[in-house]
């Protein structure tokens, strides 16, 4: 215990003094080979560090980065929005309807959830205020509809869970599928009982006809299509997730420039972006694989892991004290770095209990999103209000809140009910 809060110490120094999350597990994870291990400090954390990041399955992260990038830049989202929106006006809630609907679908060929709010949102939001929606419930949908970005495949946060625990990317891709329908529809059910008891939060819409709805169908199947491309090659086997990746990507430039939306400029600024966000995650990666691999020597995991087990408490109690302790955490860090603090130290408990390290990647998923609408580190909130700047930050915040609880009663039922995230991997793999 001495040695983990040696370890744990500075690590949280440099967080509260404001320190970037990445150098703060870098500086820890120094001071832990340099104290605790000894040995030759920079051959031993450049081997260490190669050989963690020497991964090919790493590649899908910068490949499905990418993708999202070139659709949001040459107006695909547009154009998935406006299609969808002339099918859900026939529900109550209307347009709003359409942000759970097109975050869901977009997530699909993003896998990251700031990409799928800023997406969504810069189309959406404007036309829901043109139409005089509700505030609140217009940004609190869009927040919450950036959530489904880790939980739909392709994940990047399934990606980095899986190479962090060694578990199978595809049946982590496979086990989001119906818990992501499921929030999905937890959302959708929550807009259309909320505007059914007061039908003042929306317009009336103007009528849509066929026509146009059919004209709207033609404007999603682009997304469709290379969103079945990417998750078909992944669940019929021809693929693995980094291949399927590249053929996302390389499909996405494909269609930009088949609907003439590629140019230069946007290609370039795809290429950065990628390039930033790519380097951002293996940063704070290498940083918590390092810290993680001293946990590691110095046998803390199990050791943790065993004192649990030991203790009075039924797994069940064990598991409610993990997603409170992630809860808090998701108020002070973004789902990322949770993830790669956490995970070597947790894990092992998770499976020392008996749960499927499959269940437990949608489980930690589903939690890590509860922290994207949660201040003060609530990245989509941040999102939307940067999007609806004359809006003040509590409306968002306070939009959110019920979709926030939404979040959690999809965390029980999951918890509940581990075949809603067994089933399709056991199906189409065993």
């Amino acid at each position: 215990m001495d040695v983990t809060l040696l370890l744990l110490a500075p690590l949280i120094l440099l967080l509260l003094l404001g320190q970037h999350i990445a150098f703060a597990l870098l500086l820890s994870a120094f001071l832990g080979y340099y104290f605790l291990l000894g040995g030759p400090l920079p051959r031993t954390i450049g081997v260490t560090s190669f050989n963690l990041t020497y991964n090919f399955v790493l590649t899908a992260i910068p490949l499905f980065i990418f993708m999202g990038e070139i659709i949001l830049r040459t107006g695909f989202s547009g154009r998935l929005y406006r299609g969808l929106s002339r099918w859900f006006q026939l529900l109550p809630g209307g347009l709003l309807h359409s942000n759970i609907a097109a975050c869901g679908l977009f997530s699909a060929v993003s896998g990251s959830s700031v990409a799928t709010a800023a997406a969504i949102g810069t189309v959406a939001l404007p036309e829901l205020e043109q139409r005089k929606y509700d505030g609140k419930l217009s940004t609190g949908s869009l927040a919450a509809g950036g959530t489904l970005g880790p939980l739909i495949p392709p994940s990047i946060a399934f990606i980095i869970y899986g190479v962090i625990t060694e578990t199978s990317i595809v049946r982590l891709f496979m086990a989001g599928v119906f818990p992501g329908l499921l929030l999905a529809g937890l959302f959708m059910a929550y807009i259309g009982v909320r505007v059914v008891m007061n039908p003042s939060l929306v317009p009336a819409d103007e009528p849509v006809s066929w026509s146009q709805r059919l004209r709207g169908t033609v404007e999603v199947v682009p997304i469709v299509i290379l969103m079945v491309v990417v998750l078909g090659g992944i669940y019929a086997g021809i693929m693995t997730p980094t291949e399927a990746a590249a053929v996302g990507a390389f499909g996405a430039l494909l269609m930009a420039a088949a609907f003439r939306n590629l140019s230069w400029p946007v290609l370039r600024d795809a290429l950065i972006e990628t390039t930033r966000s790519t380097a951002f995650i293996m940063f704070i990666i290498v940083g918590a694989m390092l810290l993680g691999v001293v946990l590691a020597n110095l046998r803390i995991p199990g050791a943790l892991a065993d004192m649990v087990l030991a203790a009075p408490l039924t797994p069940l109690m064990v598991m409610l004290l993990i997603y409170a302790i992630y809860f808090v955490m998701g108020i002070f860090f973004d789902g990322i770095s949770m993830m790669i603090i956490t995970l070597p130290v947790i894990f092992p408990v998770v499976v020392a209990l008996g749960y499927d390290p499959v269940w437990f990647g949608v489980a930690f998923v589903i939690i890590m999103e509860v922290g994207l609408l949660t201040p003060p580190v609530g990245l989509n909130l941040y999102v939307i209000h940067g999007i609806a700047k004359h809006r003040p930050f509590s409306e968002v915040a306070i939009g959110s809140a019920p979709f926030f609880m939404a979040m959690l009663v999809s965390l029980a039922i999951v918890h509940a009910i581990p075949a809603l995230s067994l089933w399709l991997p056991s199906v189409l793999l065993d």
